[in-house]
């Protein structure tokens, strides 16, 4: 699943779309920023001269974000870029650590992990942040469900087969009534 992919769990993710959401920022802005951002900072990892002046100049380090969970690296960005004087400077950073998708990003990042930490407390508080052992019930009961929908589909496969010749002769019944003008009633139970 996509929290897998992106390293983090079910409920960063879900905070994480809340505050684009409250930021009029899209999932998939967020998604790809995400993605960027863990590139980015593997890339700092490496020793990637760029990625690591990216980072110092917001004082941090890829392996300070690296141990980081998902939501507080977006938090920490957010409290570095919200510090620099003006909107080109934010851009020109968050362009360097998110990509060309960044000025997207901005409406969520620039008022010092506000928003962030707002979206956080109200996905905990109406319980849309799922634990794993959570996700992994309603992972389970998914799968379940299917087996119902699997079986309610075999099961209708079967009356069809079954009640095919009756459904064909009540079929033809009421086309000839209907085309014959005579009543539905009369023709279909002769």
């Amino acid at each position: 699943d996509l929290a897998q992919t992106l390293g983090t769990t079910q409920a960063q993710l879900v905070a994480l779309r809340r505050a684009a959401d409250l930021s009029g920022v899209s999932h998939e802005t967020l998604e790809k920023a995400a993605k960027k951002l863990n590139n980015t900072i593997g890339e700092g990892q490496a020793g990637n001269k760029a990625a690591n002046e990216t980072f110092a100049r917001m004082g941090l380090t890829a392996d300070r974000l690296a141990a980081m969970p998902l939501d507080e690296r977006f938090a920490a960005i957010s409290r570095s870029v919200s510090g620099l004087a003006t909107q080109t400077e934010r851009a020109a950073l968050m362009q360097d650590v998110f990509g060309k998708g960044a000025q997207d990003l901005l409406p969520m990042m620039q008022d010092n992990g506000e928003t962030l930490r707002y979206a956080a407390e109200q996905t905990v508080a109406w319980g849309t942040a799922l634990s794993e052992l959570d996700m992994a019930q309603v992972a389970e009961a998914d799968d379940r469900m299917s087996d119902v929908r699997t079986t309610v589909d075999g099961l209708q496969n079967q009356l069809a087969t079954a009640f095919a010749p009756t459904i064909t002769v009540v079929s033809e019944r009421l086309v000839q009534a209907a085309q014959s003008g005579r009543g539905f009633g009369d023709s279909v139970f002769e």
